[in-house]
């Protein structure tokens, strides 16, 4: 498995200041948060007095560059500023969104006037990105090719993990309705998708470093997950989070979602679970004896979630039969 691409703040500050002693368009932030980021180091500056981060890693995340640069026309994304490699770190420059991550604004304001209409926003803003025109001959990616080798590569592994019945119902699902999927046209889709808040108001999107060309049933699937990812909450409540959201989403879609691609979105939502299962591996990747304890450790916290999703969901395809439990 490759090593993390994440560069130590202590390595990566004294080449920031000599980037911006060099470069008088900008200026690091006295910041009290401090750095921040698992996957990179974050830090937060000015350019030309507006505010900016700096996203700092060993070698610029291309991927996300190309996510950025992709979206730019919606202003649903940060501003790509500039994409450097010196002295042995690569560091994307781009706007800063005013106001917080999504999840977190939910857990503070509850309010169902203020959040209503701000999933709807947030589903009409993912149907804004998905309407993007994409080349799927300009990439190399192949979702069907791929999703085919993440199946056998599950199929192969999850005999030896915690709550095998309940991946193989999973996998079963995902073979069903990857079918629907595949019938969709290829789009760039953001994995991760976060969304930002200010004053109430849907600001953007960020973190684009997993964007990917799939379909809108992955899309869909991964916000989803999103949205029901506090497994504490009641499923009445997370139902009501994604009905608001998926009313906004058809409504700037101009259709109602079928049943069939709801079960799509669904087996979407499973795919990236039992991805984050095996461990993000690419498929050709070989495993050794740590990666099987690692993988069974995610088995255990990702099988919690796909119960909880399957809950949720139930509340839209009342004929589901997925597994709403996990086994004692």
């Amino acid at each position: 498995m490759a090593g993390s691409n994440k560069i130590p703040y202590d390595q990566a500050l004294p080449i920031l200041q000599r980037f911006v002693e060099e470069s008088p368009d900008y200026a690091l932030r006295d910041d009290p948060e401090g750095p921040f980021g698992s996957n990179h180091t974050i830090t937060r500056g000015f350019r030309r007095g507006d505010p900016v981060v700096f996203k700092c890693a060993f070698w610029a995340n291309r991927t996300e560059e190309r996510g950025l640069r992709h979206f730019s026309a919606t202003g649903l994304v940060p501003v790509v500023h500039d994409v450097i490699q010196l002295d042995g770190m690569g560091m994307i420059i781009m706007s800063e969104f005013p106001g917080s991550m999504g999840a977190e604004f939910r857990q503070r304001v509850t309010d169902p006037a203020v959040i209503g209409p701000l999933m709807e926003d947030v589903g009409a803003s993912v149907w804004q990105l998905l309407s993007v025109p994409f080349d799927a001959g300009s990439t190399q990616e192949d979702p069907r090719r791929y999703m085919a080798a993440m199946f056998a590569r599950i199929r192969d592994i999850h005999g030896r993990l915690p709550h095998s019945g309940l991946l193989r119902e999973s996998l079963d699902f995902q073979r069903k309705w990857s079918d629907v999927a595949s019938q969709q046209p290829v789009r760039l889709c953001i994995r991760d998708i976060q969304e930002m808040v200010h004053e109430g108001r849907l600001v953007g999107f960020i973190d684009l470093e997993g964007v990917t060309a799939q379909t809108e049933a992955f899309q869909l699937g991964c916000v989803i997950a999103g949205l029901c990812n506090d497994r504490g909450e009641n499923v009445r409540n997370a139902a009501w989070f994604c009905r608001r959201f998926l009313a906004g989403y058809e409504r700037a879609r101009g259709s109602t979602l079928t049943e069939d691609e709801l079960c799509a979105a669904l087996a979407m939502l499973h795919h990236v679970k039992c991805w984050r299962i095996a461990l993000y591996k690419k498929p050709t990747e070989d495993w050794r004896e740590e990666d099987y304890t690692k993988a069974a450790q995610n088995a255990v916290s990702e099988a919690e979630r796909i119960v909880w999703c399957n809950q949720v969901m139930r509340e839209f395809v009342p004929s589901l039969t997925l597994k709403t439990a996990l086994s004692v």
